[in-house]
């Protein structure tokens, strides 16, 4: 009997009845003595098929439709979200349909028949399960018991054993293991260890990085290899070949308490007008060397992690802060890109040149911009006497590369960062919004000019690297932003095609300075799709540029040591062709790699900055402050504070039932106030949770009459 009948078979006892265990799906179709040893294979190709699914150890007869693969999103107490591989569409999931699913599993979907706005499926088959580890804060009740409030994407308690507490203790923060059950709800938690209170932001930001899997220390092997480079120092070998450049007036331009300066600057007129800038960037390939432990390393890693006043670094710092650091008054072997510009900024030609330089002067920002606006008092004015003239040169040029960028169609988005400033004790004592200065606008045209001229090198020779790309904004997602935007009262046209970066960008400059430009920001930012790194290029949608890539942070991001890596082979001569053999493989795989961490880190950064936040607020609660309305649910509204803090105003603290209008607007149902994204308000701190970093705020409605 062949195995395609067995199955037929299979479907058609299971279509007789609701569920049934595999024994008694066997007994039913009476096996032959010869089928005995199929049975198992026959069943497992159907529920690979999407054909039968099993739940709670009970098979049936799919759903109606083609099952299609998908991940699991948030996963709460009882419904789940997942997202389809093939469109990214959203659908909710009933948690009976769940089959024991948590945040991340990839899964075998089915479609169901919706009973709402939202698309509805159930799990029809777990398809991969990896250990899911997750932070939370322990809670011990009344009774004794422990449960485990996750972090995350896991939305719900979660029973933990006496005997898989360790020594934990109630209200500290811990990292846990979930131990799973086909149904969900069984699931429990067992903690693996606590890294303090979960009052504390350092002990919260610790079980964060520890969920994630990202290493609080390096394997002893990479920190030998380290050392012994750092300790060696540049030998006269390493020399050979370079362009010398320790003579010239070059400087690095960096935050105060930066300690990995991968960057360096300079610039001189030509005989012929214009100039030539000179980027230089630590040449991290010539220590990091393919398939060694370093090499390994940095790639799992993928990049250095900042947040509050931490730094998980991709290198060890003997490297990041020591060899490859461009500290003044230190030789350093660089990868320098020569960019020939003419008087109003445009690139006239290039080169790349292996290079060693000594960083004359270490620049620091907030100096340099009180520096350009004059007002600078004399101990800076001294400091960089030697460099003032060049650095209002660079000032004017990047103006007007600025300038040309916007012009071509970039997109200047105005997100908001928190900048943090402790005490000598480490102690949080303020936070406000990073601003954004001339030195630090400066700094980044000089090397936004420097990575299209390496992707430019890399794609005029068809070299293997990995390009930053970024795509356009899909249909779904333009037309919820005009959407908005109409309802906001703003006359934007649709495109009738696709949107281009020129509109956005005059959308934005249409609400700079005005109460709307914070959720015009937000909402362009959630229009757009995601960059990533790829090994094949297809423009930078955002920067308005056909091509790009990333060189100039080898410290800290590995796509960037990739492209100097094979620049730098490039330029002592090895073959294109012998280039593309020897990389095109493992630049597709790095690219891939880079992508999946730097979403790692940029969640990773969000959590452990909310924590510190919200331990700041802690000692604010009762006070009331400013903000801007940023964003309207129909269970209340976000206020974004002067300070940076965002958080939420719950409908229940209104004091009466709201109407939503489904998108930027709730209007109460008895006094008819409305609350607007874009509105300024006041609002008092009630509730700041250190553990989740979420903010709670109550509004200071006017009084009748005023």
């Amino acid at each position: 009997m062949k195995r395609d009948t067995l199955q037929e078979r299979i479907e058609e006892v299971l279509s007789r009845h609701k569920k049934l265990t595999a024994k008694g799906i066997a007994k039913r179709i009476a096996l032959g003595r010869r089928e005995r040893g199929r049975f198992a294979e026959a069943l497992e190709q159907l529920l690979r098929e999407g054909r039968v699914c099993l739940q709670a150890g009970h098979y049936a007869l799919a759903a109606a439709g083609k099952p299609f693969p998908g991940k699991m999103g948030a996963v709460h107490g009882r419904f789940a979200f997942a997202v389809r591989e093939e469109d990214g569409e959203e659908l909710f999931i009933p948690g009976r349909f769940l089959l024991g699913a948590l945040p991340g599993d990839r899964v075998l979907l089915r479609e169901k028949p919706s009973r709402g706005e939202k698309r509805e499926g159930e799990v029809v088959r777990l398809m991969s399960q990896e250990e899911y580890r997750c932070s939370g804060t322990l809670h011990q009740e009344e009774d004794g018991s422990f449960w485990l409030l996750p972090d995350g994407e896991l939305r719900y308690p979660l029973p933990v054993r006496p005997s898989e507490r360790g020594s934990a203790q109630d209200g500290e923060k811990v990292l846990a293991r979930i131990l799973r059950a086909e149904d969900a709800r069984r699931h429990r938690a067992e903690v693996l260890l606590s890294t303090g209170s979960a009052q504390d932001a350092r002990a919260c930001a610790r079980a964060v990085l520890l969920a994630e899997g990202i290493p609080e220390s390096f394997p002893p092997e990479v920190l030998e290899e380290a050392k012994r480079l750092q300790q060696a120092g540049i030998s006269p070998q390493q020399l050979q070949g370079r362009l010398d450049l320790r003579d010239q007036l070059i400087f690095t331009i960096d935050g105060a308490s930066s300690k990995d300066l991968d960057d360096a600057i300079s610039l001189q007129p030509l005989p012929e007008g214009g100039y030539l800038l000179g980027v230089h960037i630590a040449d991290v390939s010539s220590y990091v060397l393919p398939r060694s432990p370093l090499d390994r390393e940095a790639y799992a890693r993928g990049t250095s992690i900042y947040f509050a006043d931490q730094v998980v670094p991709m290198l060890p710092p003997a490297l990041s802060n020591g060899i490859c650091s461009l500290n003044p008054n230190e030789d350093r072997l660089a990868l320098s890109a020569l960019l020939r510009l003419d008087e109003s900024g445009g690139l006239r030609d290039f080169r790349f040149a292996r290079s060693v330089i000594r960083s004359k002067l270490r620049g620091i920002y907030e100096e340099i911009g009180l520096l350009l606006e004059n007002r600078a008092g004399e101990a800076i004015r001294q400091k960089y006497a030697a460099v003032e003239p060049v650095l209002r040169q660079l000032a004017a040029l990047t103006g007007t590369l600025a300038a040309r960028r916007r012009a071509a169609g970039a997109i200047d988005l105005q997100s908001v960062e928190t900048a943090f400033t402790f005490d000598g004790q480490g102690r949080l004592t303020a936070i406000a919004p990073r601003q954004t200065g001339a030195a630090e606008s400066l700094i980044e045209e000089c090397m936004l000019l420097a990575n299209q001229a390496a992707a430019r090198y890399a794609a005029e020779r068809e070299l293997p690297i990995p390009y930053r790309i970024h795509e356009p904004p899909g249909e779904e997602r333009t037309d919820a932003l005009f959407d908005l935007l109409h309802r906001l009262g703003l006359k934007a046209q649709r495109p009738k095609g696709e949107l281009s970066s020129g509109l956005l960008r005059d959308i934005l400059q249409s609400v700079r300075g005005g109460e709307l430009e914070a959720v015009v920001n937000s909402q362009v930012l959630r229009t757009m799709s995601k960059a990533r790194y790829s090994a094949q290029n297809t423009g930078h949608y955002g920067l308005g540029l056909p091509l790009y890539a990333h060189f100039t942070s080898p410290i800290r991001r590995y796509p960037d040591l990739c492209v100097h890596r094979i620049l730098s082979e490039s330029l002592c001569g090895t073959p294109e062709a012998e280039l593309r053999q020897r990389y095109g493989t493992f630049t597709d795989d790095a690219a891939g790699q880079s992508s999946r961490r730097e979403l790692i880190a940029m969640q990773v950064e969000r959590q452990c900055d909310a924590c510190f936040i919200a331990e700041f607020l802690r000692s604010h609660l009762g006070e009331t402050a400013q903000g801007s309305i940023s964003g309207v649910s129909p269970y209340g509204f976000y206020v974004l504070l002067d300070n940076s803090a965002e958080g939420m105003v719950r409908i229940e603290s209104l004091g009466e039932p709201c109407n939503f209008d489904g998108a930027v607007m709730l209007t109460g149902v008895h006094s008819g106030r409305h609350y607007r994204v874009g509105q300024r308000i006041t609002v008092k701190i009630e509730k700041a949770e250190v553990a989740s970093g979420r903010v709670d705020f109550s509004p200071i409605l006017p009084q009748a009459g005023e």
